[in-house]
């Protein structure tokens, strides 16, 4: 595994273990109250944070595969589906909903190499380098 891809993966597998903790932590009658992001409750964070990696594995699967990036117009609308669908789970599926996201995108940055660090993707407007999403990869779990 390339460097870049492996610290990555190390930092995003340190996050989402720090997660699944605090998830096992919660009391249940938390899970239901607001969260320290916007209107969602807790349940909703973690299951935003759960599925809402759509578009990265789409760039990592579109770079890996040489072809361009398909990415839903409204990602926000995306996340909001996708909480939706989540509300009613049990906080065990979302948990384990995470860990499978993790796995696949772990086995996404397995598969790649330098010259795929170089592939640039839109992100608002303007282009963005695979490295540098991989830079940053846990910084949204992490907020």
């Amino acid at each position: 595994m390339i460097p870049e891809a492996e610290a990555a993966g190390g930092q995003w597998r340190d996050v989402t273990n720090e997660l699944t903790a605090l998830a096992a932590r919660m009391p249940s009658d938390r899970w239901d109250a607001p969260s320290s992001c916007g209107a969602w409750s807790n349940r909703e964070l973690l299951s935003h944070l759960a599925t809402g990696y759509v578009v990265r594995i789409e760039w990592f699967e579109s770079a890996l595969a040489g072809r361009a990036a398909i990415v839903p117009p409204d990602i926000d609308a995306v996340n909001e589906r996708n909480v939706a669908a989540w509300r009613p789970a049990p906080i065990e599926a979302i948990v384990a909903e995470m860990l499978a996201t993790r796995d696949r995108i772990l086995q996404l940055l397995e598969q790649l190499e330098a010259q795929h660090l170089e592939v640039e993707f839109d992100r608002d407007g303007r282009p963005v380098r695979l490295g540098d999403i991989l830079a940053t990869l846990s910084s949204h779990d992490r907020e």
